[in-house]
């Protein structure tokens, strides 16, 4: 719903999303969740986006909201050009999806700031951003890992500015018939294996070693072959080496023409071995999708993950590499299908959109109310 149509009732708070060039499809599914599954007397929206990337993703995935551009780089700059924005000025209370978003918001004005956070590699720098904007703000911080929380309390964040919201993982895209339509377009064999990496392929992420890892378990399982979504630099490299490997098909690298969430209800193996922590988004919706989960044993897959349970953990000892660890355990990957229907039970007791809508509108109820940010809030990935 938009903010122009919720003027008539004084009553329902109005939104406004910030987005920025950080945009990934962690908070496009988020965005597009909260506007497609909020109803017109709870809540009003409207959008703005700080660079010229967000707005264009932005009229992607909602298009029939027209996004306001802004072409700056930083978000300091941002500022005053939001600052004249209608949209802004009728917000009770400003969504900043992205660092930049945040700042440039509080440049902008001193309403009330959600601030979304996914990734649980948050770097001093960027804690003291955010303890800064703290200062004279109210401020609350989404995080979807208790990682993150932790690492912001670490940080010196405090933590009732922090509050734990899971994602919400849509079930009716990973469904059979989807599964079918996408691995069909893909020209995947009905026998075909298919491992999945997180989006985007980074160094840092871990996706050279799955690559490996894959290649190397192919020697046992001639039908295993990777899927490496969206569109990077590392993905290009990727698709270089391996065409010199000996089964150069093994990789498939489908760009951005399909969205993560579409290729994950393609998938049977999902693989997270990053080099820090992983962001716990793509391993829900790989237990909601069936597909079985080899991890490293870090602290944020094992806030949902536990050994030969709901998944498959390896540990890397100094002299064995994160490659052979993972290709081990994708050998053995028909002797654990039991893991998959367990999996798929935590998600739909854990990552209900429902639920992380209606925990939304708590928190913003919450903000604007002054009470406690965490008040009628509960971690679903303990609670269920």
């Amino acid at each position: 719903m938009s903010i122009d149509s919720a003027i008539s009732n004084p009553e329902m708070p109005n939104i406004c999303h910030i987005l920025d060039d950080s945009l990934g499809w962690e908070q496009r599914v988020a965005i597009s969740q909260l506007n497609d599954r909020t109803t017109e007397d709870r809540v009003g929206q409207a959008y703005l986006a700080v660079g010229r990337y967000a707005a264009n993703q932005l009229r992607q995935f909602l298009p029939d909201h027209q996004a306001a551009v802004q072409r700056t780089q930083a978000g300091i700059l941002a500022g005053p050009a939001i600052r004249r924005s209608d949209r802004l000025k009728r917000a009770d209370l400003v969504h900043a999806w992205g660092l930049e978003s945040a700042r440039a918001s509080r440049v902008a004005s001193d309403k009330p700031v959600v601030v979304e956070l996914f990734d649980p590699n948050l770097t001093t720098r960027q804690i003291k951003l955010l303890r800064t904007l703290a200062e004279d703000a109210r401020l609350a911080i989404v995080c979807s890992a208790e990682t993150v929380r932790r690492r912001l309390v670490r940080g010196g964040m405090s933590p009732a500015m922090c509050v734990v919201i899971r994602p919400g993982v849509d079930f009716r895209l990973l469904n059979h018939g989807q599964r079918l339509a996408i691995r069909e377009k893909l020209h995947i064999g009905k026998n075909d294996l298919i491992a999945i990496a997180s989006e985007p392929a980074t160094r840092r992420g871990g996706h050279f070693d799955a690559l490996v890892a894959v290649h190397l378990a192919n020697h046992a399982l001639p039908e295993l072959r990777i899927m490496m979504p969206g569109s990077s630099r590392e993905t290009v490299r990727l698709a270089r080496w391996a065409k010199l490997l000996p089964s150069p098909n093994t990789l498939i690298a489908p760009g951005s023409t399909y969205r993560f969430e579409e290729l994950m209800a393609a998938a049977d193996v999902f693989i997270a071995s990053p080099k820090g922590e992983a962001s716990t988004t793509a391993i829900s919706w790989a237990m909601a999708a069936g597909a079985m989960i080899v991890a490293k044993a870090n602290y944020s897959t094992c806030e949902l993950i536990a050994n030969k349970v709901n998944g498959l953990l390896f540990k890397v000892g100094s002299d064995e590499r994160a490659s052979v660890a993972i290709g081990n355990l994708l050998v053995q990957y028909g002797s654990h299908k039991k893991l998959l229907e367990v999996a798929r039970g935590h998600a739909y007791e854990a990552f209900g959109i429902r639920r992380n809508v209606d925990q939304h509108l708590q928190l913003y109820k919450n903000l604007l109310e002054g009470n406690a940010l965490d008040q009628g809030i509960t971690d679903s990935a303990i609670s269920a």
